[in-house]
């Protein structure tokens, strides 16, 4: 029987190293397989994040693998009441016991448990993980059976994953906009306000239809250094025959 799943297991759409779709998707199906307290602070328990890539990177699994282990913790999700409460490391056990059955599904050659506990960092002792085994095997009934469209779910949340990715990469990669606000003006010109004049400025200060929008300051600075000329009339000279025309100097 184990050999009629073995060839009736899901084609995998992946290949390589594991990407950070696939980690990111694994890290949210630990943590939301059951409800676990805070750790206290006296606690040497690493993030779940940090605890899962390093598994992963450490072990040297491939995707599927990784994927595999996804639909089990998926299955365990569905199966426990939701009333279910666990510790601290419940969500660290649940996916190293995980990707450990996984991987021994998957690979005719695989690892030893004590090898798991290199992997692990040495969270957790052999004889733990011996134990977290037989107990994630009771949970599913011994059924290691990947079914194609648990699978297909996973493939499906990877593939989501991976785009919301690439679209923040492709975001912090752009230019950051370019700013029209600086205007250059003739030495011995006034600047001219008019939206016919500027195009730019056409589109950046378009007034609103119920209050008109303010110049910037940079722009009301510049206006106030030209205002006696754009304002002021031209003050008419006097001159009378008892000055002389040096004293208007």
């Amino acid at each position: 029987m184990a050999n009629q799943h073995r060839h009736t297991q899901p084609t995998t759409l992946h290949s390589g190293q594991v990407s950070p779709a696939v980690l990111a998707v694994a890290v949210n199906a630990a943590a939301t397989v059951i409800t676990v307290p805070p750790p206290p602070l006296s606690s040497q328990l690493p993030p779940l994040a940090q605890f899962v890539g390093s598994v992963v990177a450490r072990s040297k699994v491939g995707p599927n693998a990784v994927s595999v282990a996804v639909a089990y913790l998926e299955r365990i999700r569905r199966k426990l009441p939701k009333s279910a409460r666990g510790l601290p490391c419940s969500c660290h056990r649940l996916f190293l016991a995980a990707l450990i059955l996984s991987a021994k599904y998957i690979n005719d050659k695989t690892y030893k448990n004590r090898s798991w506990v290199s992997f692990s960092e040495g969270l957790f002792p052999a004889s733990e993980i011996n134990l977290m085994e037989r107990q994630f095997l009771s949970i599913i009934d011994f059924d290691l059976h990947c079914h194609e469209a648990d699978h297909a779910q996973v493939l499906n949340a990877i593939n989501t994953q991976d785009s919301k990715i690439k679209g923040m990469l492709f975001n912090a990669l752009q230019p950051p906009p370019r700013s029209d606000s600086a205007t250059s003006f003739e030495p011995h010109s006034p600047p001219d306000f008019s939206t016919n004049s500027c195009p730019g400025l056409s589109q950046a200060f378009l007034p609103s239809p119920v209050t008109p929008s303010p110049l910037p300051l940079s722009m009301m600075a510049h206006a106030s250094r030209f205002q006696p000329y754009a304002l002021s009339a031209p003050a008419k000279k006097l001159v009378t025959p008892s000055v002389s025309p040096s004293e208007h100097l």
